[in-house]
Order: C-alpha cells, then sequence, then structure tokens
C-alpha cells in the first residue's frame, strides 16, 4: 500500500482492519488459488481500477500511518498515563 500498488490480502490476522475491500486493496474470504488468480486477472485488466485502489491506499498510508502522527499518538498516551498516575483520585473509575 506505501508503494502506490494495489493489494490483494487474505481475511486473515490485522488485515481485515486495514484493508478497506474494494476501496484500497482487495481483501479475499478464503485462501482460494481460483479466487486469488482471478483477482489478480481483474486487476490486470481494469487500470482504472488498478488506479483507483493505489491511489486510495497510498493515501491512507500517509495519512494514519505516518511515523511522525504514530510517534506523536504515543507521546500522548504517554502524558495522559503520567497525568493519571500524577492525579489517581481524578481518573478513578469508582467515583
Amino acid at each position: 500500500m506505501a508503494s502506490g500498488v494495489p493489494v490483494i490480502v487474505s481475511n486473515i490476522g490485522g488485515l481485515k482492519e486495514i484493508v478497506n475491500n474494494p476501496v484500497d486493496g482487495i481483501l479475499l474470504e478464503k485462501n482460494d488459488p481460483k479466487e486469488i488468480y482471478e483477482k489478480i486477472m481483474m486487476l490486470y485488466k481494469n487500470p482504472d481500477l488498478r488506479r483507483y485502489l493505489s491511489k486510495n491506499a497510498r493515501r491512507k498510508v500517509e495519512e494514519k500511518y505516518d511515523w511522525n502522527k504514530i510517534i506523536c499518538n504515543i507521546e500522548k498516551l504517554y502524558m495522559e498515563i503520567l497525568e493519571e498516575k500524577k492525579y489517581p483520585l481524578l481518573y478513578s473509575k469508582n467515583k
């Protein structure tokens, strides 16, 4: 996705949470060689679909998985945790 090429992935692990079928990639429901072949041929025969998936995938990676954004989110999480430790009564679950 980061390379700007269309992706075809199996519905395993966290891939279904990353690929939005058919917006930024193709998600296969089962690991079936015939289905994989059909999806590859579909992309091969449809340059507009390839461009559409590639463009959306690249945009998603730039917006969601940029290292600078990830680092900022981690820092924000750490600061929230430190605040909870500093003022535990304010963050108590049993108010």
